[in-house]
């Protein structure tokens, strides 16, 4: 438990007590570790950020810590042809499905995002045989329990205070007894003026994303998310809670998978879009504005009066001395000041949040790639802990700081926040990325077995990405236009390279990674590097069973090369022993 705050907790007549939402149970199991059978109590915990979700193994003999999971995937995305995309999947098929008369103005399928066209009223698009009472269900009876965006397969709503599911104060659009969700956004107003449309299509895609695998066999006996398994066997009482404009947190995406029966929970956050300059250099040679993109974890850049301060440069033990990857040597140097780091070879939130415990108010990352600029850095294992505001800044104008800061120059800088924000419960690709973690989470290894996507080789961001790549797959695409994910949200336009090392392309000379290129993980990490290079094969895959049986824009019902290979990606998932690799 020692990977929890003390601050976490607090004193009660009974001794110290969790103050979290979610209740904490510990039961008696058995755990293999290192191939001895262990008596363990099992604690799940969700930390209070909401952004760690820790699946704990004690042992009963002795209380050594022996096995921990964290069944929450913080995606950590990095944000680094106009294509017109067909829309024939599932739209008005009021002849197919249970009609509720439930209408949704959303970003229809298999369009990715706004940039890539328009809105689409949609009427009655639930799938009959995925969705049979419609998406507003929970007891198996016609007519639905729910007027807001809930129902059997996902509870869709905003969380802008970030204090996470449970709280009993969150808001989900209401489309009264006609079921009627048909909001009109208007992206020149603030997201938060959104709402409607927004948490409305979060709602849409969860359900889509429940509709089109169940056709493959994500169903109820293989451990899917229905609040009502209609009697198909399996646990029920587990829809997606899906937290739309997520108030904890930027430029991230997460998904928590608990084993089949317990609710999974998706947070969606505001993305800030296009680096802006939120650093300002107050003096010396170097005085002046400069790109800088936030960190997806911590407390926020503030948005009114800048944050000022002397930067200092961080000094540590080992190699490159300013990474911050070993034990640094100048703390008393760092108190109060804002700190210089270079980016390493171990993770930003650790980075931080070292310099954090040495008594810093903010950090200023730079990039080590040469040439490159800022990218929004991701908050591994340690940066949920981060209580401060860091940004990352160009591999050119921080190295120039940096040698500045060797000198012995004395620097003061401020820094603001300067972004604008992108709603990522626009961007398709990202909710599907998403729920697609909780699908290679429950049928890897089997729905019980929650923990088995967590080996240094696995390839679960890789399946995500593929997944968003599919259900967004239209009649117009083609292996020769390159596929960038998230573009949306990482404010690119919709032929942009996206947020992975390359766009996703067969093209070698688009995308030419290959598995040896794993080995070199400065440049390809884990596990969002290892990931990308799998997607990188699934897309190749797809293309030649495409090229061998064709398209066919029926995603559900189709027989096309698409439908094809979206099958044995979902047979391979379960026959896929637990810990698989490449």
């Amino acid at each position: 438990l020692n990977e929890l705050k003390i601050s976490e907790f607090k004193n009660s007549p009974n001794g110290w007590t969790h103050t979290n939402p979610y209740n904490i149970e510990a039961k008696l199991v058995y755990v293999v570790v290192n191939d001895k059978l262990n008596l363990t109590w099992n604690f799940n915990i969700v930390t209070t950020d909401h952004k760690n979700w820790y699946d704990i193994f004690v042992s009963a003999e002795d209380g050594k810590v022996l096995k921990k999971e964290n069944w929450m995937i913080n995606c950590e995305f990095d944000k680094n042809s106009n294509q017109k995309h067909s829309h024939s999947i599932v739209k008005n098929n009021s002849n197919m499905s249970s009609n509720d008369g439930s209408s949704y103005n959303v970003v229809s399928l298999p369009t990715p995002s706004p940039n890539h066209g328009p809105f689409e009223l949609l009427n009655n698009p639930a799938d009959p045989v995925a969705s049979p009472f419609g998406w507003h269900d929970t007891d198996g009876v016609e007519g639905p329990e729910y007027t807001i965006t809930r129902g059997n397969n996902v509870y869709a709503r905003e969380d802008d205070e970030g204090d996470g599911f449970g709280s009993g104060t969150d808001y989900s659009p209401d489309g009264g007894s006609q079921l009627n969700f048909n909001y009109q956004p208007d992206f020149t107003l603030s997201t938060s003026e959104n709402m409607d449309a927004s948490i409305t299509n979060l709602f849409y895609i969860n359900n889509m994303m429940h509709d089109i695998w169940y056709s493959y066999g994500f169903d109820e006996e293989s451990g899917n998310f229905q609040e009502n398994n209609y009697g198909n066997g399996g646990f029920g009482s587990d829809s997606v809670n899906a937290d739309g404009q997520d108030g904890s947190g930027f430029n991230n995406a997460s998904f928590g998978t608990p084993p089949d029966g317990q609710n999974p929970q998706m947070t969606m956050f505001l993305w800030s879009g296009p680096a802006g300059e939120p650093l300002t250099i107050l003096d010396g040679n170097m005085a002046g504005e400069y790109t800088g993109l936030p960190a997806g974890f911590g407390e926020s850049l503030p948005d009114d009066n800048p944050l000022t301060g002397e930067l200092a440069l961080l000094y540590d033990s080992f190699i490159d001395v300013h990474d911050a990857c070993d034990p640094i040597t100048n703390s008393s140097e760092l108190v109060g000041k804002i700190v210089v780091i270079r980016r390493g070879i171990c993770e930003f939130g650790s980075k931080v949040l070292a310099a954090e415990n040495a008594g810093a108010i903010a950090v200023i990352m730079v990039n080590d790639i040469a040439g490159s600029g800022p990218i929004s850095m991701g908050a591994g294992n340690d940066g949920g802990n981060v209580t401060i505001p860091s940004i990352m800044i160009g591999e050119s104008d921080g190295n120039a700081l940096i040698s500045q800061l060797q000198n012995g120059e004395i620097i003061n800088a401020s820094l603001i926040n300067v972004a604008n924000y992108t709603d990522s419960d626009f961007d398709n690709e990202i909710i599907a990325h998403e729920y697609g973690h909780g699908i290679s989470n429950r049928l890897m290894g089997g729905a019980q077995a929650a923990g088995c996507m967590q080996n240094s080789e696995q390839q679960g961001e890789g399946f995500s990405d593929w997944f968003g790549l599919m259900i967004t797959l239209g009649e117009n695409d083609a292996p020769s236009i390159p596929r960038g994910v998230a573009t949306y949200s990482a404010g690119q336009a919709p032929n942009g390279i996206g947020i992975r090392n390359a766009p996703y392309s067969p093209d070698f000379g688009v995308n030419s990674y290959t598995y040896a290129d794993t080995n070199n993980t400065n440049s390809v990490s884990q596990p969002h590097g290892v990931g990308f290079v799998f997607a990188t094969m699934l897309w190749d895959l797809t293309w030649a069973f495409i090229d061998e049986y064709g398209f066919d824009s029926n995603i559900i019902n189709g027989d096309g090369g698409n439908n094809k290979v979206m099958q044995l990606v979902i047979d391979g998932l379960k026959l896929a022993p637990c810990s698989s690799g490449f």
